[in-house]
C-alpha cells in the first residue's frame, strides 16, 4: 500500500504485543531490551556515516540556523499550549498543583517535543536509498536536536525539582551535561579509528564486529551510568551518552578513512535484520490503553510541533536562502519521535514520585502519534525530493 516498511513492522508489533493479542507479553518485552541497545547502536552508527563532511560543509549555515529555529518554537509554543491546558481537565494530573509548578511541567514536556528520531530516519534513508541535500539536511538536524534536548531537558528538570519539590534550583547540573557531552565526544573519536581498524579486513565477517563493538558501547555506559549511581545521592546522575559515541564513531570512520565504502557496505547488508526486530518490539511497547486516554492532548501537541517544526525549518531556510522546495517539504522528514524521547520520559518519572508516571504516559501518547505520522510523511516527502 506504499506505506514506508517500519510503518508495517509497528503495526505488527502493536498487534502481537501485551496490549493487544498478548502474543508477547510485557515480561517478555522487557526481556527483550538487548534489541533496543543493539539495534541504536547500529542505528546511531549508520547516522554518524550519512553525515559526509563534503555534502554538510554548504549546508552547515543552514543546518544550525534551522536547528535553533525548530527548538525555539518548539519551546516557547508548546510551553505556552500545555500550560494553558494544565489547568484543564486534559492534564487533571496536574492542575492541583500551583502555577508555577504546571509551567515548570510544560516546559519539561516542551523540552522532549524538540527530540527526533534517529532510528526512523536513518529506517527510511536506507529503505529508499537516498542522497542528496533534503537527506543530508534532515540527518544533520535530527542529531543536533539531540544536543539541544539534552541541554534543555537538564535545566527545565532542575527548574521543575525547584518549583514541584522545593528544592534549590542546580545550574551544575548544565556543567555536568556538557562535561559528559564533551567526554562521549572524545569516546566517540576513539570508537570510530576502532571501527577504521576492523575496516582494514576483507573479510565480511570480521567487519561486521563493528555491530557488537557498538552494542559494548551501550552496555558499558549502562554499566557505568548504574555504578556511578550508587555513589550519589538519588537527585543526581551522572552518564555518558552512547548514542553520541556510535554518531561521532561513524562520522569519523567514513569521512576520515579510505575504507569507507566497506564500512557503508557492511551497514546496508545489515540493515534489514535490525530494522525488523527493532520496530516490531516498538510497537510492541507501545501502551495502547494509554494512548486512546490521552489521544485528545496527543493530538493537540503534536499538531502544534508539526506547526513549530515547519516556521522553524521555513523562516530558517528563508533566511540562509535555501531553496523554496526544501524549506516546504523539509519539516515532514523531521516529525517522528522514538526511543530518545521515551527514555527521557522514563528519567522524569523517576525523578518525580507524585506526577512523574502520568506524564510518562501522556509523553508515550504523543510520541505515538508522531511515531504514526512521522515515517509517512518523511517518505513522501523524500519521493517529492526526486532523493530516492
Amino acid at each position: 500500500v506504499g506505506l514506508p516498511l517500519i510503518t508495517g513492522y509497528i503495526v505488527v508489533g502493536a498487534i502481537i504485543g501485551p496490549f493487544s493479542l498478548k502474543i508477547i507479553t510485557q515480561e517478555e518485552v522487557a526481556s527483550l531490551a538487548w534489541i533496543n541497545m543493539f539495534a541504536l547502536a547500529y542505528i546511531s552508527t549508520s547516522a554518524g556515516a550519512e553525515l559526509h563532511i563534503h555534502e554538510l560543509k554548504p549546508l552547515f549555515k543552514g543546518l544550525v540556523a534551522q536547528t535553533t529555529a525548530i527548538a525555539f518554537f518548539t519551546f516557547a509554543l508548546c510551553t505556552t499550549v500545555v500550560g494553558l491546558l494544565s489547568s484543564s481537565s486534559m492534564l487533571s494530573w496536574i492542575s492541583g498543583y500551583p502555577s508555577d509548578c504546571r509551567w515548570a511541567v510544560a516546559m519539561v514536556m516542551a523540552s522532549i517535543c524538540i527530540a527526533r528520531s534517529p532510528a526512523t530516519a536513518i529506517a527510511i534513508v536506507k529503505e529508499l536509498r537516498c542522497k542528496g541535500t533534503m537527506t543530508s539536511t534532515m540527518l544533520g538536524i535530527t542529531v543536533l536536536s539531540d544536543l539541544f534536548v539534552l541541554i534543555s531537558v537538564t535545566i527545565t528538570v532542575s527548574y521543575a525539582g525547584s518549583s514541584c519539590k522545593g528544592l534549590p534550583f542546580e545550574g551544575s547540573s548544565l556543567g555536568i551535561v556538557i562535561a559528559m557531552i564533551v567526554v562521549s565526544l572524545i569516546i566517540g573519536v576513539i570508537i570510530g579509528y576502532m571501527f577504521m581498524l576492523l575496516m582494514v579486513f576483507s573479510r565480511f565477517f570480521v567487519r561486521a564486529l563493528v555491530f557488537p563493538l557498538g552494542f559494548l558501547v551501550f552496555l558499558c555506559s549502562g554499566i557505568f551510568a548504574e555504578a556511578v549511581a550508587k555513589q550519589l545521592p538519588e537527585d543526581k546522575t551522572l552518564h555518558l551518552e552512547p548514542l553520541l559515541m556510535c554518531i561521532v564513531g561513524g562520522f569519523v570512520c567514513v569521512n576520515f578513512s579510505s575504507f569507507h565504502h566497506r564500512f557503508c557496505e557492511a551497514l546496508q547488508i545489515a540493515a534489514p535484520y535490525i530494522f525488523l526486530p527493532f520496530f516490531t518490539l516498538v510497537g510492541a511497547s507501545l501502551d495502547l490503553e494509554t494512548f486512546v486516554r490521552s489521544i485528545g492532548f496527543a493530538v493537540i501537541v503534536a499538531v502544534v510541533r508539526a506547526a513549530c517544526i515547519f516556521a522553524g525549518t521555513s523562516g530558517a531556510g528563508w533566511a540562509v536562502g535555501q531553496p523554496k522546495a526544501l524549506n516546504l517539504t523539509i519539516w515532514m522528514t523531521l516529525i517522528s519521535q522514538a526511543g530518545f524521547s521515551l527514555g527521557l520520559a522514563a528519567q522524569v518519572a523517576s525523578k518525580f514520585d507524585t506526577w512523574g508516571r502520568k506524564f510518562q504516559a501522556v509523553i508515550i501518547s504523543v510520541v505515538i502519534v508522531n511515531q504514526i505520522a512521522g515515517p509517512i510523511l518523511c517518505k513522501l516527502a523524500l519521493r517529492w525530493s526526486g532523493e530516492t
